[in-house]
């Protein structure tokens, strides 16, 4: 099996060492093998929702790679994440266009899996928008939101989107096939895209699809995404307790 050795050597933490010091892989990892144990126990639940819980839990934690996030988990002087109590989960959501563009019919659903693994989405659109497309905030509004989306896109730099986008290249795939999950692998955009992506426009487009999406959602699919929040949040505990 595919590990990434350089995000670990990179120090990039998902927990602090008073809560046992796992790196994001390890902690990812951890996730993923919750999933796999879900599935075990629920092998008859459609297919697609394992498929949006895998590739989900793969990116669900993505934006604690921020840098004012490892200064948190580190104690080192705050740099305004802490002060303004940003979510890495939101952060996280940008990372969904390197795996499910616009228009791909995973990517609300991916997205719901990574957005919702903490908080309701009334309480993260309160902070960063995502209800009104911008021309139709007020001003007063608009500026907020965009001050808040700016913050997260620089709380990673471009080389570690290249590790990220490594991560996903070395062990998107494999690590599926090792966990014997049913999720087809998406296409991958190259690493010179990932790295250029303009992290700000792609959280606030994510959250204004998940909004559009979940106004959309029938009876049958409110049950599905229901179903992926209760597995994601679970796996994403029994990882946290481990």
């Amino acid at each position: 099996m595919n590990w990434p050795t350089y995000l670990d050597d990179a120090g990039i933490m998902a927990k602090s060492r008073e809560k046992g010091g796992q790196t994001l892989a390890q902690h990812t990892w951890q996730v993923l093998e919750r999933l796999r144990d879900q599935h075990l126990l629920h092998p008859h639940t459609d297919a697609r929702v394992w498929r949006w819980l895998y590739w989900g839990g793969l990116l669900h934690d993505f934006g604690k790679a921020a840098d004012g996030f490892q200064r948190m988990l580190a104690k080192e002087p705050d740099n305004g994440w802490v002060e303004a109590r940003h979510r890495h989960e939101v952060l996280s959501l940008a990372f969904a266009d390197w795996l499910f563009p616009k228009k791909h019919p995973d990517r609300p659903w991916v997205l719901a899996v990574i957005a919702f693994h903490h908080k309701d989405f009334d309480k993260i659109t309160d902070k960063y928008g995502g209800r009104h497309a911008m021309r139709e905030m007020g001003t007063d509004n608009a500026d907020s939101v965009k001050k808040q989306i700016r913050f997260l896109a620089g709380q990673i730099t471009g080389g570690v989107r290249a590790l990220l986008w490594r991560w996903l290249r070395d062990c998107g795939d494999d690590w599926a096939r090792e966990l014997q999950l049913p999720a087809k692998p998406p296409e991958l955009i190259s690493e010179a895209e990932a790295v250029q992506t303009n992290l700000d426009k792609a959280v606030f487009q994510a959250l204004r699809d998940l909004s559009s999406w979940r106004d959309e959602l029938n009876a049958a699919d409110k049950l599905k995404a229901m179903l992926c929040r209760g597995f994601i949040v679970s796996a994403d505990h029994a990882a946290s307790a481990d």
